[in-house]
């Protein structure tokens, strides 16, 4: 029996029973990776098809849904449509998942390539760390803020492909760690993160001044009568104009994060992720919101633990972020394979 298999993005084979046994020994092929071979109707993680008895089936090449932007998505036969996605998940009642299950995966999954993804957010972290020093050089300062800006979309695709191979049990290395920047995915990603950042930057303008406003009043006021009645004024405002844009943070990092693995996956423009993703997270609106919220909490304990802990933090929530959308993706395989009524 021959059997395919996905590593570092791309699918692999056909090899044979005892290649893959070898493979399987070696950790090259882990509980996540994806496999397929004769007799299975779509591609599966090798812990669901482990204990499984090759059943026969029709012979030929796996299902088709690799995605075609960096060299193959490895989520089995999901529709490559953003639209066709969108539809087969409602089709079976919303994208569920569940968070605490999805935090056990990603640990497991990342016990097996702690260090090199340890590693991989050192790297991320000092490329930021590094567009921070060179904003404070005058005039060049501008230039790096504009570069910081346009590289944020591109990074982040890269984060979440790289964790995904992490998620699935591959072996991603370096070569792995910069997906995102690899036409034609660039332009996309790149869109993505401009218009998520712009649109952050517009809404704290429009809360911020107004704000700003109302803070000067109340200082003339503070002035005049005292400064207990600027304090009345300005704790609430502050209060209140934190929790407006903290809100709206969460509410577009929820709804846009997929929108870079849908356009990695399917080789969608810009806007058709982004609306895609949208309408898949409000089908199961509040668990992302619980899992965002219950990832900010570790991430603060992390930074709490010597700063250390942030990056154990950081590649732990980020895994089982991947070990969720390549649940939903195989949800939404399934309700693609489901004959309508």
């Amino acid at each position: 029996m021959l059997w395919y298999y996905v590593e570092n993005l791309a699918q692999r084979g056909p090899v044979s029973d005892e290649q893959f046994r070898e493979l399987v020994r070696s950790g090259v092929v882990g509980p996540e990776t994806l496999v397929w071979r004769e007799g299975l109707p779509e591609w599966k993680p090798w812990r669901e098809v482990s204990g499984e008895a090759p059943v026969a089936g029709a012979a030929g090449a796996p299902p088709l849904g690799l995605g075609p932007v960096v060299g193959g998505s490895g989520a089995g036969s999901a529709p490559t449509d953003p639209a066709a996605m969108v539809e087969a998940l409602r089709a079976r009642g919303g994208a569920a998942f569940d968070i605490g299950a999805a935090l056990s995966r990603g640990f497991e999954a990342l016990k097996a390539h702690f260090l090199t993804a340890v590693g991989v957010l050192l790297i991320y972290v000092a490329i930021g760390f590094a567009f921070g020093l060179i904003g404070q050089i005058p005039l060049v300062g501008c230039l790096a803020s504009v570069a910081q800006l346009a590289i944020t979309g591109p990074l982040t695709a890269s984060v979440l492909l790289f964790f995904r191979g992490v998620a699935r049990g591959e072996k991603p290395g370096l070569d792995q760690a910069f997906l995102g920047f690899r036409q034609p995915l660039f332009v996309q990603v790149l869109l993505i993160g401009l218009i998520t950042q712009g649109l952050m930057f517009v809404v704290m303008m429009l809360v911020i001044v107004p704000f700003g406003g109302m803070a000067v009043l109340s200082e003339l006021m503070g002035a005049s009568s005292g400064s207990s009645m600027a304090d009345a004024v300005l704790i609430p405002l502050m209060i209140g104009v934190g929790l407006i844009v903290g809100a709206f943070a969460l509410y577009v990092y929820v709804i846009w994060t997929p929108a870079y693995l849908i356009a990695a996956d399917t080789g969608a423009g810009f806007w058709q992720a982004m609306e895609a993703s949208r309408k898949i997270v409000h089908q199961s609106f509040m668990s992302w919101v619980g899992f965002y919220l219950l990832s900010l909490v570790l991430l603060l304990v992390g930074i709490l633990v010597f700063c250390v802990g942030y990056l154990v933090a950081a590649a732990l929530v980020t895994t089982a972020f991947c070990v969720i959308w390549e649940d939903i993706r195989r949800q939404a395989s399934a309700g693609a394979a489901e004959p309508s009524a």
